[in-house]
């Protein structure tokens, strides 16, 4: 981490890194993110973790769905990280490390780690072990995304099982029950509101054509 940014320090340096016009859809998008990666990396306490990594990469790609052209995608993402100071390789690393680290982790061991914090399993002790109970949503997205890989992993993809799972995970680890469900459900609703927005401009183009 370098030096604390204003927002508007963070904005001047990711246009000069991001010289390109940002398709209407997507351009809150890419302003919230900016904004909260600026607010977190004045926190103190702020370091990223698995957590955190996996929940800023999925809500990054999920968010981005249909950007085009697809090859600004990755220098977007750069772009939004190295405005505020974080290393988008160190992310991607600790993304990809968390979900190899899944493949060991059974829905079983993540019921009794909520349970009673016990477990045998090393994997989970090093995604969680860190956990400084510093909120943010992009954490809470993070543990979605583990919920996702395991269940999907054993054939229980279920959006009710990945979605309690996830928030009695989140509670567990001593995040607020309230703001754990209200950051969740709108995450979820954001991916779903520009799913339905990208095919709604599908289908106008092709009337147009």
């Amino acid at each position: 981490m370098g030096k604390l940014n204003t927002i508007s320090d963070s904005k001047e340096a990711f246009f000069k890194e991001f010289p390109y016009v940002i398709p209407h859809v997507f351009r809150r998008v890419a302003d919230e993110i900016l904004v909260e990666l600026n607010l977190l990396s004045h926190q103190q306490n702020f370091k990223p973790n698995y957590l955190f990594s996996l929940g800023l990469t999925k809500a990054f790609k999920d968010l981005t769905t249909g950007y085009r052209p697809q090859n600004h995608v990755e220098k977007l993402f750069n772009a939004l990280c190295h405005c505020n100071n974080i290393d988008p390789e160190n992310i991607n690393s600790l993304a990809e490390e968390g979900i190899k680290s899944t493949g060991s982790i059974t829905l079983e061991q993540i019921k009794k780690y909520i349970s009673d914090k016990t477990t045998l399993n090393d994997n989970i002790k090093k995604i969680f072990k860190d956990e400084n109970k510093l909120y943010n949503r992009l954490k809470i997205i993070g543990i979605y995304k583990i919920i996702l890989e395991i269940t999907k992993k054993e054939d229980q993809e279920d959006k009710y099982i990945n979605e309690d799972m996830s928030k009695s995970l989140a509670e567990s680890l001593g995040f607020q029950s309230e703001r754990v469900s209200k950051d969740l459900n709108v995450y979820i609703s954001s991916v779903e509101k520009l799913k339905q927005s990208l095919e709604l401009i599908e289908l106008l183009n092709k009337k147009k054509k």
